[in-house]
């Protein structure tokens, strides 16, 4: 599967953090074959890493959107840091 289990091996498995209870959670992640299962359980193990302060979400491009019915939104907005302020205009 192409998701997240890279970051899993990479962060969480090598117990790079001597916490074996995000380890373990992380190696059972890489087993689940089923996506919703894989998602909820890498959610855990996200969760579980963030509330131990190992981990902190960030972006790079980090703006906050609000939609109304006058904006136009280019589509699809596909970039990996989302979307740019270029990809809005006004109706």
């Amino acid at each position: 599967m192409y998701d997240s289990s890279g970051a899993m091996v990479r962060f969480f498995v090598r117990e790079e953090f001597g916490d074996l209870k995000l380890s373990d959670m992380a190696t059972a992640t890489l087993s689940i074959t089923d996506p919703k299962g894989r998602m909820a359980m890498t959610a855990k193990v996200i969760d579980y890493a963030v509330e131990n302060g190992y981990v902190f979400p960030t972006t790079s491009n980090p703006d906050v959107v609000v939609s109304r019915a006058e904006l136009n939104v280019s589509s699809p907005v596909l970039r990996p840091n989302g979307p740019l302020a270029s990809d809005f205009s006004w109706k």
